[in-house]
C-alpha cells in the first residue's frame, strides 16, 4: 500500500486515472491529464526493507529522566483552598408557590457549579533539573536490506490490472484499461476512449439532472396550487 493518501473523484461522471512508473523509480498519478501526486517508489511504498532498523541490543536505560517538566517542590496549597465547594444553592431559585412541606419535605434549592470554585488543586510545573531530554533509540544497518534498483519492474511483464475497492454505494464501472509502456501510445488510447465519450456523456447527465430540476419544480408548484 502507498504511504500517501491519493484522492478520487467524487462525482457521478467518468474521470481518467493514471499511474505511470518510470525507470528512474519514480511515478506519477493523474486525474482526467493533471497530475495529483508523484514521488519516489522507495519513499512512498514499502518494496524494500528499511535501511536502518533500531539497535536490538539497545534499550533506554532505567535511570533516563524524560520528564522535561515535575511539579514544584515548593509549592504549597493555599489556605482555604478545599473549603470551596465544587457547587452551591442556586441563589436565584425560589420554592414553588404549591410546595408543601408536610408533604414534599423541606425545600432545597437546586445547586449550580460555583464560579469561584478552582477545581483540584496541583501544584505547577516546573522545569525538571535533572532532564536529559527525549531518549533516541540508536540505529544500526538492517542486515536484511538489500539495494535493488529494478522495483519499477516487479511486475514484468505486467498483464492485468486488480482493483481492490472500498465504497459507500454501489455502481462504479471500470472500463477502457490500458498496460502499456509508451505515454504515446496511452495517449493516443485516451483520445479514441475517455476524450471521444466524456462531452457527449457530460451532455447526457447535466440533461438529466436538468430534467429533474424541471420535474422537481412542477411537483412543488402542484404541491402550492392543492394548499392554495
Amino acid at each position: 500500500l502507498t504511504k500517501k493518501s491519493i484522492r478520487c473523484e467524487t462525482d457521478n461522471l467518468s474521470h481518467r486515472y493514471t499511474f505511470i512508473v518510470r525507470p528512474d523509480n519514480t511515478y506519477e498519478v493523474k486525474i482526467d491529464g493533471a497530475k495529483v501526486e508523484s514521488g519516489s517508489l522507495f519513499e512512498d511504498w514499502d518494496f524494500l526493507p528499511a535501511k536502518e532498523i533500531k539497535d536490538p541490543e539497545q534499550s533506554k536505560p532505567s535511570d533516563w529522566v524524560d520528564d522535561a517538566k515535575i511539579p514544584d517542590p515548593e509549592a504549597v496549597k493555599p489556605d482555604g483552598w478545599d473549603d470551596v465547594p465544587a457547587s452551591i444553592p442556586d441563589p436565584d431559585a425560589e420554592m414553588p408557590e404549591d410546595w408543601d412541606v408536610e408533604e414534599d419535605g423541606e425545600w432545597e434549592a437546586p445547586t449550580i457549579d460555583n464560579p469561584e470554585y478552582k477545581g483540584e488543586w496541583s501544584a505547577p510545573l516546573i522545569d525538571n533539573p535533572d532532564y536529559v531530554g527525549v531518549w533516541v533509540h540508536p540505529m544500526v544497518p538492517n542486515p536484511e536490506y538489500e539495494e535493488d534498483d529494478s522495483v519499477h519492474a516487479v511486475c514484468n511483464p505486467c498483464s492485468h490490472v486488480g482493483f481492490e475497492l472500498w465504497q459507500v454505494k454501489a455502481g462504479t464501472v471500470f472500463d477502457d484499461i490500458f498496460v502499456g509502456d509508451s505515454e504515446e501510445e496511452l495517449a493516443a488510447f485516451e483520445a479514441e476512449t475517455f476524450e471521444a465519450k466524456k462531452d457527449a456523456e457530460k451532455a447526457a447527465y447535466d440533461e438529466e439532472k436538468a430534467a429533474e430540476a424541471a420535474k422537481r419544480e412542477e411537483e412543488r408548484k402542484a404541491r402550492e396550487a392543492e394548499e392554495e
